[in-house]
């Protein structure tokens, strides 16, 4: 299951739990496991 949001400047994606946070030029900001 993968989950894009775009909202305001930053972009979520979720893959088997694994969330990235990118920021608005495309940089991964975050990285987390929940």
């Amino acid at each position: 299951m993968k989950k894009t949001q775009a909202e305001g400047t930053s972009c979520y994606e979720s893959d088997n739990g694994l969330v990235t946070v990118y920021g608005e030029d495309g940089e991964m900001i975050a990285n987390a496991n929940f």
